[in-house]
């Protein structure tokens, strides 16, 4: 093909093109033509760290951001500014309010460079400190073009400190609101009304994912979830397409839950919530968004994590699963993750009733327990699960299986495309017994000589399997090897094993 013709190819082919280059070849290709010198720009710049001064990285990058056609380029901000939070409370308003003013437009670039160029790092005046934080605040009014925000609290940083970079993540508001489509928050409650202006708005908000958790005694969740959180998440009921909430501590969302809109373009939600009991866990509002949402949930991830140690058990536990919340019918869910933690593991024991409502219409099943499933407790999953054939991943933990696995999975789920399996080991038919005096690596011939012989007259030639992901939790690399080699020749459809291809482990 003439060089002219490759030349002129559109920007979305080229940007095809490079989709299947690794990242860090990338961003070193801005010398080949004028397009690739945008694509490459755009990967190696398209991330933000706002974090403390004092880390080279961050220094480098208030460097970077210094020009505007560079901080142009970013379209992810990471904050992360509890170390600035004194820095910024010595900011005078007047100098704060003019950075305010001047949103939207586009950092002078000798301003900026003539606020940093004078300071030799680390700074260490109280005045090049203040030169410092107003250039990062200045740079920050220029990041009009940012569609991912995350907010995130740092380390052992004291809230208060938190608290004190209000003025910089209100700047962060207001420069990339327009264009803002993904949200995601990390911190604790007590400082959830800093982050949140009451009024705020983002007309193009597509996901919001908050994990948070309380610090002190005194907060009341309840009371910040209500009046902060959920006046955010309904201010953008029309727009939310996404959905995540992660809290391990024991907070009430069933009010939450029951005063938010409707989201008529919500596909994904995933909840993580700690559970006491069925007395004392109200799972009321759960069972109300999803019921209301039933007509538009593609993808759901469900993970409840036990509080209390002992298990708090009641009269209603044998009955855990015929909640109302896990009897939502969800006739268009395509992908389901659900897991349990610090559950007893009876509890696996009632997983493959509950997931038989979905036995024809998931294609992606994703099940992570802390105690791993038994092998007759995936038995119970699968058997039926595939006769739509509509199943193409599964992702699971088993604690040991045998040979036969194979043999299980590829009769009860023919149509299955990728599967991770995490499991203790393979047990044979044949026990290979441990004596005192034997050592772990002749064991281990001992065994995988069995192992072998199980597994060579094994072959599924038609199983439409293409992906397999197998981790060991308590072998050594050396000794999967051996495993997987073997594995791979009953499974000749298999193209990657542990991300790899196939001709890596001959």
């Amino acid at each position: 093909m003439p060089t002219t013709t490759i030349a002129s190819l559109p920007y979305d082919v080229w940007a095809r093109i490079v989709s299947f280059i690794p990242k860090d070849i990338v961003r070193k290709l801005y010398a080949v033509n004028q397009v690739l010198f945008h694509i490459a720009m755009e990967e190696r710049y398209k991330s933000a760290y706002i974090h403390d001064v004092k880390i080279p990285l961050i220094r480098d990058w208030i460097h970077r951001l210094s020009a505007p056609c560079r901080a142009s380029k970013i379209r992810d901000l990471h904050l992360r500014p509890s170390p600035l939070g004194h820095h910024i409370s010595k900011v005078s308003q007047k100098n704060l309010q003019s950075l305010m003013g001047k949103i939207k437009h586009t950092p002078a670039d000798s301003l900026v460079r003539k606020l940093l160029e004078p300071f030799t790092w680390p700074v260490t005046t109280s005045g090049e400190r203040r030169e410092a934080i107003l250039s990062l605040l200045q740079i920050v009014t220029g990041l009009s073009e940012v569609k991912t925000l995350r907010v995130e609290l740092s380390g052992p940083h004291s809230l208060e400190s938190f608290r004190m970079t209000t003025p910089l993540i209100n700047i962060a508001w207001k420069a990339c609101s327009s264009v803002l489509r993904t949200v995601y928050f990390d911190f604790p409650l007590d400082v959830m009304k800093c982050v949140l202006p009451s009024n705020l708005h983002l007309p193009n908000l597509e996901e919001f994912s908050v994990r948070f958790s309380i610090k002190y005694r005194t907060t009341d969740s309840e009371e910040v979830i209500i009046t902060n959180l959920l006046p955010f998440v309904n201010n953008h009921h029309l727009t939310l397409q996404k959905l995540t909430l992660f809290t391990r501590g024991r907070c009430h969302l069933a009010p939450f839950f029951r005063q938010l809109s409707r989201m008529p373009r919500l596909t994904s939600f995933s909840l993580t919530q700690g559970y006491i009991s069925t007395l004392q866990t109200d799972t009321s509002g759960l069972h109300r968004f999803l019921t209301v949402h039933a007509g538009t949930l593609t993808s759901l991830k469900l993970v409840f994590q036990a509080l209390g140690k002992p298990y708090v058990k009641d009269p209603l536990v044998g009955e855990w699963f015929e909640q109302p919340c896990l009897e939502v019918a969800l006739p268009y869910l395509r992908t389901l993750e659900f897991r349990l933690w610090r559950f007893p593991s009876s509890f696996s024991t009632l997983l493959g009733t509950y997931l038989k409502q979905y036995n024809h219409s998931l294609t992606s099943l994703i099940i992570h327990n802390l105690q791993p499933l038994t092998y007759q407790d995936l038995k119970n999953i699968v058997i039926g699960f595939g006769v739509s054939g509509v199943l193409r991943c599964l992702e699971v933990d088993v604690s040991t299986v045998p040979c036969k696995i194979f043999d299980l999975l590829s009769i009860n789920l023919p149509g299955l495309h990728a599967l991770n399996l995490t499991t203790d080991g393979f047990v044979t038919t044949e026990d290979v017994p441990f004596y005192p005096d034997m050592t772990m690596d002749l064991y281990f011939n001992c065994w995988l000589h069995e192992f072998r012989n199980e597994m060579r007259p094994l072959s599924y030639p038609a199983w439409d399997l293409r992906h397999l992901t197998l981790r060991f939790n308590n072998q050594s690399a050396y000794r999967r090897r051996f495993c997987l080699t073997a594995i791979l020749k009953t499974l000749p459809g298999v193209q990657t094993l542990n991300g790899m291809p196939r001709r890596s482990f001959f």
